[in-house]
């Protein structure tokens, strides 16, 4: 909650939280951290994306919110690779296109 209210109180134009838990399971009883924060930024105005770590083995990923009333999404945020990014470590043609072959 204090994070929420710590947000919610700064009204940021662009939120990112890392190492955020989530079960990847629609009707899981535990708490998914990352379905429990989108859905209250989603109150707030914002449109969000969360991309779990991929290979780690652990249920933990970066989610992304942005205003929605200030950003257009040009493309799908699916086809962004927000971990592999983070890494530099972007092989398909549209992170090479945009960012240069990073081997």
């Amino acid at each position: 909650m204090k994070i929420l209210a710590k947000i919610s109180n700064a009204n940021p134009s662009i939120v990112c939280l890392q190492e955020v838990q989530s079960t990847g399971e629609p009707n899981s009883t535990v708490l998914d951290h990352a379905d429990w924060f989108e859905e209250q930024l989603n109150a707030l105005g914002y449109a969000c994306f969360y991309s779990r770590r991929p290979g780690s083995g652990l249920d933990i990923g970066n989610l992304v919110c942005w205003q929605r009333n200030a950003f257009e999404v040009e493309r799908p945020p699916w086809s962004l690779r927000l971990c592999d990014l983070a890494k530099a470590r972007c092989n398909d043609t549209d992170s090479k296109r945009i960012f240069g072959s990073t081997g």
